[in-house]
């Protein structure tokens, strides 16, 4: 399963299937997979503002309030309990990897968000000054 995150979406939903139920690492809150879905990694250092939040649903909600400065995918795996133990079949079968893209935060649209919140209490202070010009006669 691949989501990818933006900064329009800021968060993704997902839900294990039922025969692999099991969400890896087992510290999911505080823990994630790198890319290649084998190095476990402590998510508040590798996403600070990221969250893993167990949904009503039985699913699970991904979020993050700030996007980084680049593009990062992490992991979690869905794993049944035999996966777990190495039993029964190979750990293949039994598991299923969620692949999340965050995206990185755009400078572009951050910079003219700043812009736009500066200029316009300006623009309504020029227009405000102007009118006040036209009504005094020199």
């Amino acid at each position: 399963m691949n989501l990818q995150i933006t900064s329009e979406t800021k968060g993704v939903s997902f839900q294990c299937d039922t025969p692999i139920s099991t969400l890896l690492p087992q510290d999911s809150s505080d823990s994630i997979f790198d890319e290649s879905s084998k190095i476990s990694l402590k998510l508040s250092e590798k996403l600070p503002s990221a969250k893993l939040a167990t949904a009503a649903t039985g699913g699970y909600m991904f979020s993050v309030e700030e996007l980084p400065e680049t593009e990062q995918t992490l992991c979690y795996k869905c794993s049944s309990p035999a996966a777990n133990k190495k039993e029964l079949q190979p750990e293949e079968d039994n598991v299923s990897t969620v692949k999340i893209k965050v995206a990185a935060i755009d400078p572009v649209s951050d910079a003219s968000a700043s812009v736009a919140t500066v200029s316009l209490p300006a623009l309504a202070f020029g227009v405000v000054i102007s009118s006040i010009f036209s009504t005094i006669s020199f």
